[in-house]
């Protein structure tokens, strides 16, 4: 597999590997990304589950695409604070869509 590449082609190429595999949407709020996004916060970044600065690397089991916004609210978190959060995000988003129905 290629090295992790911060050029914004690589970034790209990394997040399309990433969308494959997980599909388009929010790792953490489960909304799409848009691909030209309307409202700040909303674009595509690449999140790493273990933090680069808890020793986490660049490998492709280690990302995952989340909204800006919602990458700077997980933060450099521990994996088990992320995980918590992302089930508590997931029971609210099917609660209101349940609600919504």
């Amino acid at each position: 597999m290629p090295a992790f590449r911060k050029s914004a082609k690589g970034k790209r190429a990394r997040a399309a590997e990433i969308a494959a595999r997980d599909g388009p949407g929010c790792w953490l709020c489960t909304l799409p990304i848009p691909k030209v996004p309307k409202r700040p916060g909303k674009r595509a970044s690449i999140e790493h589950l273990i933090a680069r600065v808890r020793g986490g690397g660049n490998a492709l089991d280690n990302l995952v695409l989340c909204h800006d916004a919602c990458n700077r609210h997980l933060g450099d978190r521990p994996i088990e604070q992320k995980l918590k959060m992302r089930a508590r995000w997931h029971r609210t988003a099917a609660a209101r869509a349940k609600a919504a129905s």
